[in-house]
């Protein structure tokens, strides 16, 4: 036991360092990030109204907060906030692989989820993945030794994991099914061999754990919303989904209602009253029948197999994960809890992400789980390039010899190209899913100088929102395909006086593109970024018209 303290501690203490280390390929925040900060700092200033939000989740926000409250930099408490839960994430994958299948794969788990470069990259950015992995990972090992002891208490720790799972990503439910499923499966097997039954207890538990935690949230959802419903982002983002399988587009979203006071991609992000507008019919609706909903999950099934964990997993990857998932039987002893960690791969893998949305973000998450499968096959691989190694130069190598050259051989194999991938990291070029250092030092110029403080600003990516020092998500305004006096209009009713145009972005948006060269005189060009090896960021502030707001 001492040992097993020993070897984690090393390995939680070498993930952190990897990721720090990973820091200096870090430049600017971006997407989903500001929201979640912008939350963050709402909740160390005590603004409740700005931290709870029914699309983003406030559990990342509230441990970011937590931070916060101890380091003043926002941005810095975030990314360490996040790099600790994916540090921590190593102990639940150790323990769970030890349980499996041994000391050794565990070890070799531990370091896959320690010091995989493109996992390690992804938990420094200020994203909900880690805080869900670390919850819902302690959570399956809880649930399996509830099971293994029956205590209830263990049943009940693992529930409030699942539920502090979901308060970081809504998917976190998704741990609480797949226990349900395995205990009742025990319970079946328990009834017919005329035992007691007392997984369904833990399922019982495990279910009051869950509401314990997540309560709160829900009761908020449900005083929002007026439905008792896990997340309206789910329901936000199937209808958003919907638009690639119908005659609609993303126009739908991005274009305003004809009063120019409405905008349902801001409903959605942004105010929060995305469905409380559709349910009052305030706005259309994308109906979601079954049959497009099962061309939608058959579509994106099929881009998961051939592209999503390919993609994700590297050819190299994929041939350990295959290893050690078929070189070796399963014991018998080993399969139950084989079974429930599978369960929990094909799930979210298979099931999950194909209903959703398929993103490397959302299918890495399960890659930790996967580590235990990978640490297997490079010991099987190492084993059998020890043998032949040996066999070939045995008057070189002893055999010791030749299974530690096997294990750097195939870690570097997996290793530096993904090594390679986050050293390549930039904060030049055009691209659009790069780290837009143009919006933080356009952000950060608002914040000095702008009138309106914090400042109101219609964008694209909302990195320049929270940089100039605008910590409430419901202000967010986005560009629409229509108009520009429209848009004008709109950004008037939000409230905004600024305008931040991006060339990194500039191609999505004709309208805007066109004023580049000679703005109109709505706009007054206030700054322009001086980054050399970044695009240019273009501060305007609204010209008020001299008869009322353009557009009405």
């Amino acid at each position: 036991m001492k040992h097993k303290k020993i070897v984690i501690f090393w390995l939680v203490t070498l993930a952190l360092f990897f990721r720090l280390f990973l820091l200096r390929y870090r430049f600017a925040v971006g997407w989903d990030e500001p929201h979640y900060l912008q939350m963050a700092a709402s909740f160390a200033a005590g603004k409740w109204e700005a931290f709870f939000h029914p699309y983003w989740s406030p559990g990342l926000p509230l441990w970011m907060g937590l931070m916060n409250l101890l380091i003043p930099d926002v941005e810095l408490a975030g990314r360490l906030t996040t790099i600790g839960f994916g540090a921590l994430t190593v102990v639940p994958i150790y323990l769970l692989a030890c349980e499996l299948f041994g000391k050794s794969v565990a070890f070799w788990a531990g370091m896959f989820a320690a010091l995989h470069p493109a996992l390690a990259f992804a938990q420094t950015a200020p994203l909900a993945e880690p805080a869900y992995m670390f919850f819902g990972f302690t959570g399956l090992w809880l649930g399996w030794q509830a099971l293994q002891k029956k205590r209830w208490w263990l049943a009940l720790a693992a529930g409030c994991g699942w539920g502090f799972s979901y308060l970081a990503k809504p998917e976190g439910t998704g741990f609480l099914i797949v226990f349900a499923v395995f205990a009742a499966g025990r319970a079946i097997a328990d009834f017919f061999g005329q035992r007691r039954m007392p997984a369904l207890l833990m399922i019982l538990w495990a279910g009051a754990g869950f509401l314990l935690t997540a309560s709160p949230y829900l009761s908020y959802l449900h005083r929002q919303t007026g439905h008792w419903t896990l997340s309206a982002k789910g329901a936000a983002n199937q209808q958003f989904e919907a638009t690639y399988f119908t005659a609609e587009n993303d126009d739908f979203f991005e274009s305003l209602s004809p009063d120019n006071k409405t905008l349902p991609m801001d409903l959605i992000f942004h105010t929060g009253t995305f469905l409380q507008q559709t349910r009052a019919r305030e706005i259309p609706q994308v109906k979601i029948s079954a049959g497009l909903l099962i061309r939608k999950y058959t579509t994106n099934f099929f881009r998961v197999l051939k592209y999503g964990l390919p993609q994700m997993l590297s050819l190299f990857l994929i041939i350990l994960f295959g290893v050690g998932l078929f070189a070796q039987p399963l014991q018998k002893e080993e399969t139950p809890l084989a079974v429930y960690l599978l369960g929990v791969l094909i799930f979210y893998w298979l099931v999950v992400v194909p209903i959703f949305h398929i993103s490397e973000r959302y299918l890495m998450a399960m890659l930790p789980l996967a580590g235990i499968w990978i640490g297997r096959g490079l010991l099987g691989l190492g084993d059998w390039w020890r043998t032949t190694t040996y066999a070939v130069l045995a008057w070189t190598l002893s055999q010791r010899q030749a299974l530690a050259l096997a294990v750097v051989v195939l870690s570097l194999l997996f290793w530096l190209p993904e090594m390679g991938k986050v050293m390549a990291q930039t904060s030049d070029g055009f691209n659009e899913w790069g780290e837009a250092v143009e919006l933080k030092e356009a952000g950060r110029w608002l914040q000095a100088n702008a009138k309106q403080q914090p400042p109101i600003v219609m964008s694209y990516n909302k990195a320049v929102d929270f940089y100039a020092g605008n910590y409430d998500v419901r202000t967010g305004v986005s560009f629409s395909v229509d108009a520009l006096d429209r848009q004008l209009a709109y950004a008037g009713h939000r409230g905004a006086r600024y305008v931040v145009l991006d060339e990194r972005y500039a191609k999505h948006f004709p309208v805007w593109q066109q004023i580049l060269p000679a703005p109109p005189p709505a706009l007054k060009l206030l700054y322009t970024t001086n980054n050399l090896a970044a695009p240019k960021a273009y501060v305007y502030e609204i010209v008020p018209h001299p008869h009322g707001s353009a557009g009405n």
